[in-house]
């Protein structure tokens, strides 16, 4: 008799050598059960949505900085090694980082250029990442 772990093996194995068959069979499946299958997923979605989105709020609160940090391809302990650099405060205006915190990255590149406040990451945003446009936006603020 195999092991659960022997079974996940093969079962992983038989997954990789067979992926685009599978796939294939399960796209043709979808579309022609789509409307059975949405219906289902509505139907269990409102019965159970209470406690679905207890546990989506409670594993969020549980494991977001881990999550941030997958999605922003960062090691894992980084947001909390970044945030004791920082000495806990947001990177563009130097106030507090409280529960709002943003991991700031540079489009282009994807890397990671601190954490700041969500409002803040907005104000770049705004500007399409263009220092240019924060100077005149700067010079406008004290001319006014």
């Amino acid at each position: 008799m195999q092991t659960k772990q022997e079974i996940r093996e093969y079962q992983r194995e038989y997954y990789k050598k067979n992926r685009t068959r599978l796939t294939n069979r399960w796209r043709e499946y979808y579309k022609k059960n789509e409307t059975h299958i949405i219906g289902k997923q509505r139907k269990y979605y409102e019965e159970r949505k209470e406690q679905l989105l207890a546990y989506s709020k409670a594993y969020y609160r549980a494991n977001h900085k881990r999550l941030k940090e997958k999605m922003y391809s960062m090691e894992e302990g980084e947001f909390d090694r970044r945030f004791e650099e920082q000495g806990g405060r947001c990177k563009l205006c130097g106030k507090p980082l409280e529960s709002d915190i943003t991991i700031d990255h540079d489009h282009e590149t994807g890397l990671v250029r601190g954490l700041i406040h969500s409002r803040c990451n907005w104000i770049i945003g705004a500007a399409w990442d263009d220092p240019e446009i924060l100077r005149h936006a700067i010079d406008y603020l004290e001319r006014t």
